[in-house]
């Protein structure tokens, strides 16, 4: 039984047509070759049977031309024209280089060419064009056992003949090719389905019965060869490859179920990490929202207060006051000091403002670089305004030397800008951004006229 699946490439089909049409070119080429051979050596036959004929009427066809005896001529000359082989002749003088016509019947009397010369109206002159089909031989006369040429006779025969003549060989050599074609076909398709189909109708039926969860009652591929040939390397790597699996589906066992014990032993430890990454995340969370240089809230932590802040304007009539503070020509600060005394600057201005801030909703956040940000819940304009004032002259009071050449207090100073919201958005629409624009825009007016001083939006 076949059990190799239909396939639309088949590689034996492919194979067997490709040896076919090699053999079916190289058979038609032989059969061509073979019958030129037998087509020229007939010719030569042919050619050699008018020589014959020719040699049986030359000694009479001689006596004629030799006493130039036209009847005589064209008596010989038509008993020739009885031959089957032959269906034309013409008899040629020696004069005008051997192409005067005495006489010409057949195929070649058609062919000729007659033309009349003044004062010689007996004399016909006839030019021949000697093609494959005609044959020349010379007309000999012996006088005192010498022999004299004393003309040239030409004879046709038709090439019909000749493939009459190799007809049934012909015939009889194309049936032949034909039929040790099919046969060969035959022959080899029988073949390659006994040393390819056959082979792989077993291996294929062997993968259709593999499974992986029943290994152990798989069988072997066995496929019966006296010779170690492709398959039986295919039939050895096949079932080396089973072996290994089922080595390799124990030792998956084995490990599955020291898989599981490790398991029981990991959720243990598993719960005893889970509480003590649940007081390290607290910690941690506290960090997350923290500046680690200055020790205040961090912008991510500053947006999240604001924010929950800005929403509960939507339900609770308060206010909701932003201070936005920077250090006035921190960047030349760097420049002149160093970055370690920039960052101990920062320090110190973020320790005055966490001084300063002291109820427990208030949010003192680093905004970013030299600039800090006071969130302050339920506080009106007027109390942040004086709370920046506050502020600002505590800084300065610090007294942290900064002598730029336009800085006219010589000391570290801040600029202050206070904007206050008492109407939120809709909370699903929440959006704080315009407080921040706000309080950020008084920062740069305070900035535009003269730095460490306080302003406010209306």
């Amino acid at each position: 039984m076949n059990n190799l699946p239909e396939v639309k490439n088949s590689i034996t089909l492919k194979m067997l047509k490709l040896i076919f049409s090699i053999y079916v070119l190289v058979a038609s080429s032989t059969t061509i070759i073979q019958m030129g051979v037998e087509y020229y050596s007939a010719k030569k036959n042919l050619k050699a049977e008018l020589e014959g004929y020719t040699k049986m009427f030359s000694l009479d066809l001689a006596a004629a031309l030799w006493d130039f005896d036209r009847e005589a001529i064209q008596r010989i000359s038509s008993g020739i024209m009885e031959v089957p082989v032959i269906n034309g002749v013409a008899v040629l003088d020696l004069e005008n280089n051997g192409k005067k016509v005495i006489y010409s019947a057949g195929c070649l009397s058609e062919n000729s060419t007659l033309k009349e010369k003044p004062n010689k109206p007996e004399k016909e002159l006839i030019s021949f064009s000697l093609e494959n089909d005609a044959y020349e031989f010379p007309i000999e006369y012996f006088l005192l056992n010498n022999p004299i040429k004393v003309g040239t006779i030409i004879l046709h025969s038709d090439t019909g003949i000749i493939f009459k003549r190799l007809k049934p060989g012909f015939t009889t050599l194309i049936i032949n090719s034909i039929i040790k074609s099919l046969a060969l076909f035959i022959i080899f398709l029988t073949v390659g389905k006994i040393l390819l189909t056959k082979p792989l109708s077993i291996i294929v039926a062997s993968l259709n019965k593999l499974d992986f969860q029943d290994l152990d009652k798989y069988r072997p591929i066995n496929i019966k060869s006296d010779y170690d040939n492709e398959f039986k390397l295919i039939e050895k790597a096949f079932n080396s490859m089973i072996e290994r699996l089922f080595k390799s589906k124990s030792r998956l066992i084995s490990l599955q179920n020291e898989l599981i014990k490790s398991n029981e032993l990991l959720e243990i430890k598993i719960a005893e990490r889970t509480k003590e990454l649940s007081q390290k995340n607290k910690l941690l969370d506290e960090l997350s929202k923290t500046d680690p240089l200055t020790s205040v809230a961090n912008r991510r932590f500053f947006n999240e207060i604001l924010e929950q802040e800005y929403r509960r304007l939507g339900r609770v009539s308060t206010h909701l006051s932003l201070i936005i503070c920077d250090i006035d020509y921190f960047k030349t600060y760097n420049d002149l000091y160093g970055h370690q005394a920039g960052d101990k600057c920062l320090k110190a201005v973020a320790d005055q403002l966490k001084a300063k801030v002291k109820r427990k909703n208030d949010c003192v956040a680093r905004y970013g670089g030299e600039e800090f940000a006071i969130v302050l819940p339920d506080t009106n304009l007027e109390s942040a305004v004086k709370l920046a004032e506050k502020i600002r002259k505590e800084v300065e009071y610090l007294g942290i030397k900064h002598e730029k050449p336009d800085n006219l207090s010589q000391v570290v100073t801040i600029s202050m800008g206070v904007a206050c919201s008492t109407i939120a958005l809709d909370e699903k629409e929440c959006c704080f951004s315009e407080l921040i624009e706000r309080a950020d825009k008084s920062l740069y007016r305070a900035k535009e006229l003269g730095r460490n001083r306080v302003e406010f939006a209306d």
